[in-house]
């Protein structure tokens, strides 16, 4: 038993029935074209169109007329709403084409004054390879074969019915018969180019679905990155944290929806307030899923462990163990102690660090110590170093993505130097404005560059 057909793509029979309503209205034009070079033959004194095959031929056009308007709305209808009307419907269309065809040329051929044998290569006769033409446009090849070759042999039996019937000279029946085989060749010419022309549409089909495909996973991509970029967000602090004698505010902007920047606050079971800043090597989703377990791990190790050397030592075996090197995170953790005016600074690989003195306008810079987290397994770090706060002294902790931003225009970095001079200038403000202050510096040098790296930055300034 034969395997069933491949079912045709819905897209793919939707394509094709669109095809299907323009040659519907193009037969429509060929018959109103023969209608009206009939017409012309009578009133001009042609000998066959004077003869009752006029009005004959004229009836079977008006049926014609009728039947395929009635088709073409049928298709426009049906593609309008997205309708596939069934294979079926055509192969009878073609049917009744063909028969229309042939039809016209068998009413000349039994009431032509000219006789039969005459008849077999009348004006008619031409019908039959724009049917076999326009049937190109069904982009069904066997469609078009069989249809050429059907009027192919309607034609080869009419000429050798005639030529019996009239005991005709042989000489004349290959002339005859040579229409007849050019229809064949024509409906084999029709497949191949059917043929090619559905092979160019399904591969468009095809790319198109697959584009389609993308396009939808794309979107679903991009859903599910607003979904964690909203969680992400909530992992950030929602409001500034009490502690008498400080301002502290964060800010965090990712290059793409999601990122590997991070700040927090937790107050300590003492009274003493966490401040972390970390920022994960890369952007986008690893790196943020890195963010959220470094978070995680900060936020469960802050109450157990005092010492903030032993603390980074912890966190950084812990993130190890999750990314075994091939990620690492730099960290800059201060715990801020307000009877002291005090913070203790310590830094897994994170700099610079900012302090910018009150009395003086001076600003000091911190490094990195030590190594990001996730490098090696047993590094140490410590021992933080103690900065004591003076009314209106300020702190900076910022990632990279402030100072290596680059402008298009000259390639030229923000730099420390620009970061270090708004942090002067903006130092009198409260912590909020002065982080809005650098935030916008950096956006008006870059002039638009797109943001390559996420910039995150927390400032804790002594009132």
């Amino acid at each position: 038993m034969p395997p069933p057909p491949h079912p045709v793509p819905t897209s793919l029979a939707l394509r094709i029935q669109r095809s299907e309503q323009s040659r519907a209205g193009l037969f429509l034009a060929m018959l109103i074209a023969f209608a009206v070079a009939t017409t012309i033959r009578r009133f001009t004194g042609g000998i066959v169109m004077n003869s009752p095959a006029f009005w004959w031929t004229m009836t079977l056009l008006a049926a014609g007329l009728i039947y395929k308007s009635w088709v073409y709305i049928t298709v426009k209808r049906a593609n309008a709403t997205a309708t596939s009307l069934g294979d079926v419907r055509w192969r009878l269309d073609a049917a009744l084409e063909v028969a229309m065809a042939f039809g016209m040329l068998l009413i000349v051929h039994r009431l032509s004054p000219l006789g039969p044998a005459e008849a077999s290569s009348a004006p008619p006769l031409l019908v039959l390879p724009l049917v076999i033409l326009l049937s190109v446009l069904r982009l069904r090849p066997s469609l078009t074969l069989w249809t050429g070759l059907i009027g192919a042999a309607a034609h080869a039996a009419l000429v050798i019915i005639t030529h019996i019937s009239l005991d005709g000279d042989p000489a004349r029946l290959p002339v005859l018969l040579t229409y007849s085989v050019l229809l064949a060749l024509t409906a084999f010419a029709g497949c191949v180019v059917a043929a090619r022309v559905r092979g160019y549409v399904e591969a468009a089909v095809s790319d198109g679905l697959k584009l389609s495909a993308a396009h939808e996973e794309m979107a679903r991509v991009d859903r599910d990155l607003s979904m964690a970029r909203g969680i992400q967000r909530g992992l950030l602090p929602q409001s500034e944290p009490d502690l008498p004698g400080f301002e502290i505010a964060g800010m965090s902007r990712p290059a793409d929806q999601t990122g590997g920047d991070y700040y927090d606050w937790q107050k300590l079971a003492d009274g003493r307030l966490a401040v972390v800043l970390a920022d994960v090597s890369g952007h986008g989703i690893a790196p943020a899923l890195v963010m959220a377990v470094c978070r995680a791990y900060a936020r469960a190790s802050l109450p157990l462990v005092s010492d903030p050397g032993v603390l980074l030592q912890k966190i950084n075996e812990l993130v190890y163990d999750d990314v075994h090197g091939n990620r690492f995170v730099t960290l800059a953790l201060a715990i801020v102690d307000d009877p002291g005016s005090r913070i203790n600074l310590i830094s897994a690989g994170h700099g610079p660090g900012f302090l910018l003195r009150a009395a003086t306008g001076e600003i000091e810079q911190f490094d990195g110590d030590g190594i990001p987290l996730g490098l090696l397994p047993d590094e140490t770090y410590g021992p933080a170093r103690t900065l004591v706060m003076a009314p209106g002294d300020v702190l900076l902790m910022a990632t990279d993505g402030f100072f290596e931003w680059r402008r298009a225009r000259d390639n030229e970095q923000f730099g420390i130097d620009r970061l270090t001079e708004v942090l002067r200038q903006a130092s009198q403000h409260d912590a909020q404005t002065i982080l809005r202050h650098i935030d916008q510096a950096v956006l008006a040098f870059a002039e638009g560059t797109p943001q390559n790296d996420d910039v995150t930055a927390v400032i804790i300034k002594r009132r």
